[in-house]
This record gives C-alpha cells, sequence and structure tokens, in this order.
C-alpha cells in the first residue's frame, strides 16, 4: 500500500513537470511550426501521453522493486541450500534480462506509436468539431466519418501491439524461470 501510495505521488509530480516542461517549450518555440501543429496534437500530449507515462512509471517501479526482491531471497535461500545447483539455476538470469530487455524496447516502440495515434485521433476530432459547419455544408458527413473511423482502427491496432508486447513478458519470464528450475530439479535429484 505505502509503496503504491508513493508512487502515486512520485508519478503525479513526474507529470506535471513533463506538463511544465512541454508547455514552456510550446511557448518558446518556432512561431512556424507551432502553427503547422495541429492543437490536437498538444491536447494530446498533455492530456494523455503524460499521464500514460505515469502509469507506465509507476507500474514498472513497483512491480520490479517486489520482483527484484523476490529473487533476491529466493537465490540466497538458494545459494544456503545447495550453491552448486544455484549457479545451476542462475545461468537462466541473462537469458531472462535478454529477453525482458528486447519486450521493454517493443513495447517503447509501441507505446510511442500508441501516443502519437492519439494526437492524431485528438486531431481529427477537433477539427471535424471545428469545421462541422463547413462539413454539414458540403455534405461531407460520411468522408468526415471514415477518416475519424479510419484514424480510430490504427489507434486501437497500435494500443493492442503495446498490449501484447507487454503481456508478453511474464509468461516467457515465467517459461524461462520455470526452465531454470526444472533443470535445478532434474539434476540436483
Amino acid at each position: 500500500y505505502v509503496a503504491r501510495v508513493k508512487m502515486a505521488a512520485i508519478g503525479q509530480y513526474i507529470v506535471a513537470e513533463i506538463q511544465k516542461r512541454m508547455f514552456g517549450r510550446i511557448m518558446h518555440a518556432d512561431l512556424a511550426w507551432v502553427s503547422k501543429t495541429h492543437s490536437g496534437r498538444f491536447l494530446s500530449g498533455f492530456l494523455y501521453d503524460a499521464n500514460r507515462v505515469r502509469d507506465t512509471v509507476t507500474t514498472s517501479v513497483i512491480d520490479f522493486g517486489q520482483n527484484l526482491l523476490t529473487v533476491v531471497a529466493l537465490v540466497g535461500a538458494m545459494f544456503w541450500l545447495n550453491w552448486q545447483l544455484a549457479l545451476m539455476g542462475a545461468a537462466v538470469i541473462p537469458v531472462v534480462g535478454l529477453v525482458v530487455g528486447k519486450l521493454g524496447r517493443r513495447t517503447r516502440k509501441a507505446a510511442k506509436r500508441n501516443m502519437e495515434g492519439s494526437g492524431d485521433l485528438t486531431a481529427v476530432i477537433s477539427e471535424a468539431l471545428k469545421g462541422i459547419r463547413v462539413v454539414k455544408a458540403y455534405d461531407q458527413e460520411s468522408t468526415e466519418i471514415g477518416r475519424t473511423s479510419n484514424t480510430i482502427d490504427t489507434v486501437r491496432h497500435n494500443a493492442l501491439k503495446a498490449i501484447r508486447a507487454r503481456s508478453m513478458a511474464s509468461p516467457i519470464t515465467g517459461l524461462l524461470s520455470g526452465i531454470g528450475v526444472a533443470a535445478v530439479i532434474y539434476f540436483g535429484v
């Protein structure tokens, strides 16, 4: 409980700092770039992307801390019981590290695409709402619905990629850990 509350407080602080820096950069940015970039991208950055960073950091740090303590305790117990078998089991650790590192890179790429897509969606909806009179005057409702639908599908696709990448870490780590434990049991008997 205490860890989650503290991490949530740190996460909120991080979001506030990210938002302040983003706004400062926008205010000092080149006017041509600011004019060219749709306001939906800025809003998405402030509202969605910053909170996404907070959630990722909070969850990752808590999970990492809990898993690290568990691993340290188990490895200590293994070495206390039988150091030779513990070394055999520890051989799996570098493989797990490589796999988790690769999955982390995939997750970051997918999350980045997801955040960019959310900015695009915010921009498309914002444009459609700002220009609703023109859309209706020229009977372009179907065009706008199609454009928004395509953007929503892209965001959904990217979100699912990010979820798949994040979700693969636990089963793969569990499988590799199971292989290590099975090897220790097999060779230790």
